[in-house]
């Protein structure tokens, strides 16, 4: 009795620890290099470091409608051509990822990690990027129409022929967004003191060619 006890008490501290479905997390290693999973309304979350971590996978062509992958660390994926429109995506890391031709409208990405990730013709319409960091990213003609910025940086970032219609905290008004030797859609390098963006930082960047 007293081990049918126990066990129950450390299944259940078991799943409160993952609290992702851990079937779901089999799905995406299962499919490691092959991509192409359809996994709408699943769940990858956790609190605070305890969501998925799922480093360094490839899984093109994957389709993640309405999933919930907060606090999960993807740092290092690539998810070229998947659908992520309409997740949860808060505090989720994407650090050094692969990310072309992604569609995450209608995402929560609050507080998430782009760094030195590569975006290029994805889209982030009608989307929450509130402190949402894309240092160092590559975001050639991303669509952020509609999209809500509010303390987001794009420090180094290469916002060539992105698009920005209709998005809420403008890019050319909104002084709580950080561009620090940012490349902006028409290529000219913006980098007045704001956020990161320090007196050495902005000389480098008036003596640096893009």
């Amino acid at each position: 009795m007293k081990h049918k006890f126990l066990s129950l008490v450390l299944t259940c501290l078991y799943l409160n620890v993952l609290s992702y479905n851990p079937e779901h997390l089999a799905l995406l290693k299962n499919a490691h290099l092959k991509g192409g999973v359809v996994c709408k309304n699943c769940d990858f979350s956790g609190e605070e470091g305890k969501g998925i971590v799922l480093q360094g996978y490839i899984l093109p062509n994957c389709d993640f409608e309405g999933s919930n992958f907060a606090n999960a660390n993807l740092s290092g994926t690539q998810f070229p051509n998947s659908n992520f429109s309409k997740t949860n995506l808060q505090n989720t890391i994407f650090t050094d990822s692969y990310l072309d031709n992604c569609d995450f409208s209608g995402a929560n990405a609050y507080n998430s990690r782009f760094i030195n990730s590569r975006l290029h013709n994805s889209k982030f319409i009608n989307s929450v990027l509130a402190q949402t960091y894309f240092t160092f990213g590559m975001l050639h003609f991303t669509n952020f129409t509609q999209a809500h910025f509010d303390g987001t940086y794009f420090d180094h970032a290469d916002l060539f022929g992105a698009v920005f219609t209709d998005s809420t905290g403008s890019i050319h008004t909104d002084y709580s967004t950080s561009f620090c030797c940012t490349i902006m859609p028409d290529k000219t390098v913006r980098s007045e003191p704001n956020g990161m963006c320090g007196t050495k930082q902005m000389d480098h960047c008036k003596h640096t060619r893009y």
